[in-house]
């Protein structure tokens, strides 16, 4: 048998000896996760608290990056939505009014105010507020302005978000049957209907009108928000005028009702006087001789003059003021008619819509990144399957390739495959790319991770599930190897696809089938790539109904494995899906070790995970695992920063 040294000038060393270089070392292999041995990433223990730190902080960086897509596209919505709200909503102007108000004035209890003036001021200032929020109030402006029947009051503009909410809810409801009554004109006479309008209008007016008190003065800002300039400012006037004008009302009412209490007690006076004086006389002329008696009456009747006499000149002053009647307050500043729409605020609408975009974004990237549960980078699958990382093989679409034509047979031999798809071929086309790379470093570790004692090495290439890549992964690994000068088989043992033989256009017998049934040798059952030199045992896609697993086991595959380690250096077995198939662990025993392929993005890591757990034979078999299907550019957003992935668009050209 052609020994394994032999071949071993084309840039692959043997397995290593106590004191030799390292095969990394040796070959040149940079770490994009191509380092073989999980001991070369351990790390002092004294730096991992900040590497931990570390890598939180790239986690975050990381995921901010490659979910930018999301979070780009909701702030720009957000933005959007915001620019179209600011441009569908009518317009709106501020006016304002500020009164004075003087608790004092008009009040004619003094003597008892100026014993207490700041708390009798202060709530009398608030008293003052809840007049001007009162219904009474807003009902007088509705009559004033007739605001009851002002279109621009009752039925203002409103914006395309709100018209198409309230769409929303009369959709809802008619679904739900839950529909609203048509609106209906209120029974009773032309009054009464005028009299409900007049209060829907106040109750209105009364929830929007704003009242104000200025910091600890005595001014009460009275403010109002409407669709109209003009009746915005006259509102507000409106509203100051009104509060003047029920105050000096209230003011008028409380001295005539004070002036008739007035006169009421100076009436009951004046008759105390009359009636002290007339008993007086009388005691004069029957007891002329009770001079204490009488001295009493007098300064009764005395008292009762005196207070009739403050009581009169108090009315007389009450009707002096009544005369020229006072308010407790008055107006600083009228309104005027604004010029420029005080909302929307261009600012607020695409502040306001931003942020809720940016928060939608933020949350559908936090819900994609806890759906992520497959393999990204090679740290991944160190951490969760305890097994070396290969390394990355790039996804490369087939359509970019045509069929190859024109190889020069190889001379003597007869059965060759003439054409191959190019996708099969990658590594030995550009053997530098990161293609070849990472089959090289597959090779290093089967040279390190199977020893050499038995003859040829039996490595197979598997996958957890179908269509993860491991046909391109074994077909450029054998290419590769044979490129060089080994000796190496390629056997379709994936009997249940055959995609290999497929691809490699074998779909003629005899194949492995019919070597197996001895119906024919191998050396007529295999073809040989002319580009190359490689190898390969097919199987042809015949005899679906077959139970091809049975026939594993009733045929002698592990003569022929044998076999197959005295004629070739390497033979490389297309092994099925280990997950769905169960062939893998019918000959396990068999082979030296298996290259696990796993598509990047696309296997699920719990898959993985159990797998290893429950079928321990298989899993001591696996010498590393390949990301297989990777979008290179992609491959960049999982990185941290500072990370080797992110490099590899300089050293191999993607991106």
């Amino acid at each position: 048998m052609p020994g394994w040294q032999a071949h071993a000038n084309w840039n692959f060393t043997g397995p290593n000896r106590p004191g030799s270089r390292s095969s990394d070392e040796g070959n040149g292999l940079n770490e994009y996760g191509f380092r073989i041995q999980d001991a070369e990433l351990a790390h002092d223990a004294s730096g991992r608290s900040s590497l931990n730190e570390a890598k939180t902080l790239g986690d975050l960086l990381a995921a901010l990056r490659r979910q930018a897509v999301p979070l780009v596209l909701c702030t720009g919505l957000g933005l959007g939505l915001g620019l179209l709200k600011h441009a569908t909503t009518p317009e709106q102007y501020y006016a304002a009014t500020t009164i004075l108000v003087d608790v004092r004035a008009g009040d004619n209890s003094e003597d008892i105010t100026a014993s207490m003036p700041y708390i009798r001021n202060d709530t009398s200032l608030l008293n003052e507020m809840q007049v001007l929020r009162s219904l009474t109030l807003a009902e007088q402006v509705v009559r004033e302005l007739n605001l009851h029947e002002n279109p621009a009051f009752t039925r203002p503009p409103t914006s395309l978000a709100r018209n198409l909410l309230e769409s929303a809810k009369s959709m809802v409801r008619g679904m739900i049957g839950n529909g609203s009554d048509p609106v209906t004109q209120p029974e009773g006479s032309q009054q009464e209907r005028e009299d409900a309008a007049i209060q829907g209008a106040a109750v209105k007016l009364q929830r929007t009108i704003g009242i104000q008190r200025i910091g600890q003065s005595f001014t009460i800002d009275v403010s109002y928000v409407g669709f109209d300039p003009e009746l915005t400012s006259q509102i507000v006037n409106a509203y100051g005028e009104a509060y003047l004008e029920d105050n000096l009302v209230a003011n008028l009412e409380s001295t005539e009702r004070l002036a008739e209490w007035m006169q009421a007690r100076i009436a009951e006076l004046q008759q105390s006087a009359e009636d002290v004086r007339r008993r007086s006389e009388a005691l004069r002329a029957e007891q002329p001789t009770d001079v204490l008696a009488l001295r009493e009456l007098a300064q009764r009747a005395s008292n009762l003059d005196a207070l009739h006499q403050t009581l009169t000149e108090r009315y007389d002053r009450l009707a002096v003021q009544g005369s020229f009647p006072a308010t407790n307050g008055r107006i600083l500043t009228k309104a005027v008619t604004p010029k420029n729409a005080a909302l929307p605020k261009l600012w607020q609408s695409v502040s306001v819509a931003t942020i809720l975009g940016l928060m939608l974004g933020f949350s559908i990237a936090v819900l994609r990144e806890m759906r992520e549960r497959s393999f990204r980078l090679g740290e991944d699958v160190r951490a969760l399957t305890h097994k070396p990382f290969l390394g990355y093989l790039p996804r490369v679409p087939r359509k970019s390739f045509p069929k190859t034509h024109g190889v020069d047979p190889i001379p003597g031999i007869r059965r060759q495959i003439m054409k191959i798809d190019p996708l099969l071929t990658l590594s030995v086309r550009d053997p530098n790319a990161l293609f070849g790379e990472t089959l090289r470093n597959v090779h290093s570790s089967v040279m390190l991770g199977v020893s050499a004692g038995r003859g040829g090495q039996v490595i197979g290439v598997s996958s957890l599930l179908a269509g993860e890549g491991k046909t391109t992964l074994a077909a450029n690994y054998a290419n590769l190897v044979a490129g060089s000068g080994v000796q190496t088989l390629l056997v379709d043992l994936d009997l249940h696809r055959t995609t290999l033989s497929q691809e490699l256009d074998c779909v003629e017998r005899p194949d492995i089938m019919d070597v197996l049934h001895d119906k024919a040798s191998l050396q007529e059952a295999v073809r040989t790539v002319a580009e190359t030199g490689l190898e390969v045992l097919p199987c042809t896609p015949e005899q679906q109904s077959v139970r091809r697993s049975d026939m594993l086991l009733r045929h002698n595959i592990v003569s022929l494995i044998a076999g197959l380690r005295e004629s070739y250096d390497l033979v490389i077995l297309d092994l099925p899906p280990l997950g769905t198939v169960v062939d893998t662990k019918i000959i396990h025993a068999q082979i030296d070790g298996i290259i696990l392929s796993c598509a990047w993005g696309d296997t699920p890591r719990a898959l993985v995970r159990d797998y290893l757990r429950n079928e321990p034979e298989v899993a001591h078999k696996i010498l590393g695992v390949v990301l297989n299907k990777v979008d290179m550019r992609g491959l960049r957003k999982f990185a941290r920063p500072g990370a080797r992935e992110i490099y590899i668009e300089q050293e191999y050209g993607y991106g």
